[in-house]
């Protein structure tokens, strides 16, 4: 807990464990410092070795829309947290006819 503390958790020598999602997420929102959480920066990755399709936060969008490399595939959603305090609905697995153009 001292490396979320002192807002530097990669320096930390044993693993940091939670038990959901959502005390993960609040635990990285603590070391952004004075960035509001409406601001944060968040990637959720599927599977770090296919990385064709993944979720950002709406911090990006100005990064998506300025990279004719990048499109989003849906509309901003806010992340849904279920009862147990996990991330409700995972990854979407999208194919050709699911994409719009953006």
């Amino acid at each position: 807990m001292n490396a979320i503390t002192g807002i530097s958790p990669e320096k930390g020598a044993i693993p940091i464990h939670f038990d959901t999602d959502e005390e993960i997420l609040a635990a990285c929102i603590e070391t952004i410092g004075d960035t509001p959480s409406d601001q944060a920066r968040v990637v959720h990755i599927r599977n770090t070795l296919d990385v064709q399709n993944i979720s950002v936060s709406k911090a990006y969008a100005g990064e998506i829309a300025s990279n004719s490399k990048l499109k989003t595939l849906t509309d901003w959603k806010e992340m849904e947290i279920d009862p147990t305090g996990n991330i409700a609905k995972r990854f979407r697995t999208f194919n050709n006819a699911d994409r719009e153009d953006r």
